[in-house]
């Protein structure tokens, strides 16, 4: 339901209340969205305005949500978990913008991903908080978190992205950056790692920038540190990063050093190359450069995934309520 007015004259509306009520399949309520007080919207160029003290204008309750009803089968996935109550408000800050945001954590419970009946991810819970702004300069994502914990709520991975999306014609994006983060030994127990040998320490790193102005750009690096393999040992940190440019008229580049630290002493390999257009033909040239290659530690991380792992492995049993050793 909705009241308001429009001003013919500016283009104005004025909303004086919005309530907005979704039910499931089965009747039951799972999305109330209403007007905590009046607010105006300009079309050209999009504003908002709140008159008087208070700058929330919109309320919106989750309760309960199913996720296999919001997510059914998708890309032959399987998700389940629920959201047993979750609340978001839209204000209206200094700059004419709607933000809107999650104060507290929306919780999902038990938490499991499969596809095709494997079981991939399970018994975890994940918690969202996110702020997202809307203007005349499209859609801001300032901030979308999210924390995951598994059995016994040993950490298991954490996210943060943020978005700048101007939704134009001529452009729909204009940065994206991630931030990831993964305990590799909570990881390892987890279903979908059964195939690769068990990690009782570490974690990766990565972070990844996309830009589109003035050119394409992605920049980004992994690290993976103080990982180490149940039956072997320590493996060596893993440092690497890429930096790649797409200028119109010049062609693209690529950099992607690497490096693995070890007690054995330090590997490293950089990969850079460049792809131009020559006439019509397209001309794609790599360098593959490095002072010292350690031959054992790159075949500790290409066993890590080559060999199988050990069946009935003790540590993966215990670890479902156990926990990664302090760094």
């Amino acid at each position: 339901a909705q009241r308001g007015a429009v001003d013919l004259g500016t283009g104005i509306i004025e909303i004086d209340q919005l309530t907005v009520d979704i039910d499931d399949a089965s009747g039951s309520r799972v999305f109330e969205m209403h007007t905590l007080k009046p607010f105006q919207v300009a079309n050209d160029p999009l504003g908002f305005a709140v008159r008087g003290g208070g700058r929330r204008v919109l309320k919106a309750t989750l309760s309960p949500l199913k996720l296999q009803s919001l997510l059914p089968g998708v890309l032959g996935f399987d998700v389940e978990g629920e959201l047993e109550r979750g609340e978001f408000y839209g204000r209206v800050d200094r700059r004419g913008r709607l933000v809107v945001a999650a104060p507290n954590p929306l919780v999902f419970n038990d938490v499991r991903l499969s596809r095709d009946a494997t079981p991939l991810f399970e018994q975890l819970q994940i918690g969202l908080t996110y702020e997202v702004a809307y203007s005349v300069a499209g859609l801001e994502a300032r901030s979308f978190d999210i924390d995951a914990t598994g059995p016994g709520s040993e950490d298991l991975a954490s996210v943060s992205m943020r978005a700048v999306a101007p939704l134009t014609a001529r452009q729909t994006l204009r940065s994206f950056d991630l931030d990831l983060q993964l305990h590799l030994a909570s990881m390892s127990r987890q279903p979908a790692m059964r195939e690769i040998k068990p990690l009782d320490a570490g974690r990766l790193l990565a972070s990844w920038s996309l830009g589109t102005v003035p050119h394409r750009t992605l920049t980004g690096q992994v690290k993976v540190l103080g990982a180490r393999e149940t039956d072997a040992g320590r493996l060596p940190d893993l440092r690497a990063s890429l930096a790649l440019d797409a200028v119109p008229e010049r062609g693209v580049t690529l950099s992607v050093p690497v490096t693995l630290d070890s007690a054995r002493g330090r590997s490293d390999l950089a990969l850079t190359g460049t792809l131009r257009t020559v006439g019509n033909k397209q001309r794609f040239e790599v360098l593959l450069d490095g002072r010292q290659v350690i031959a054992p530690d790159i075949r500790q991380y290409y066993s890590l995934v080559t060999e199988p792992a050990a069946d009935g492995d003790v540590s993966r049993e215990k670890g479902q309520s156990g926990h990664e050793p302090s760094m």
